[in-house]
């Protein structure tokens, strides 16, 4: 998308190659700040980002007690353990029996793993150019 100024002096757009506007743009240098009216009443939905459980799941009963119980005291929880003992499954198959009901407005997911392979990765080739 472009501006020109037209014969006359006006600020015309254009749009080029594959592009396609859909509905309102606007066109600016700088923009300062910005707002969005939401409709009356409007809930954006509630977001449910959960992986999904392994269906291998058992003989966790006793853990899944004792995250719901931690929540009665806690706001926040962190289950640590090694690597491939089950912590995700653990905590992805609690939240997804008992979130609604503990986390109305919904739960996020953020993978740390992936997360953190990525930000090693990226220590790892800093120093090979150091």
């Amino acid at each position: 998308m472009g501006g020109y100024a037209g014969e006359d002096g006006a600020v015309r757009n254009s749009v080029s190659g594959d592009a396609v506007v859909h509905g309102h743009s606007v066109q600016a240098q700088v923009i300062e700040s910005l707002t969005f009216a939401a409709p009356q009443g409007y809930r954006p939905p509630v977001p449910r980002q959960l992986p999904s459980s392994n269906h291998l799941f058992v003989n966790r009963a006793a853990e899944l007690g004792a995250l719901t119980d931690a929540l009665t005291s806690s706001r926040l929880i962190s289950v640590s353990g090694l690597g491939g003992v089950g912590k995700t499954q653990l905590v992805t198959r609690w939240a997804s029996t008992t979130g609604a009901e503990h986390f109305p407005d919904g739960e996020l997911y953020a993978d740390l793993e992936r997360s953190a392979g990525v930000a090693a990765a990226a220590e790892e080739s800093a120093g090979e150019d150091g």
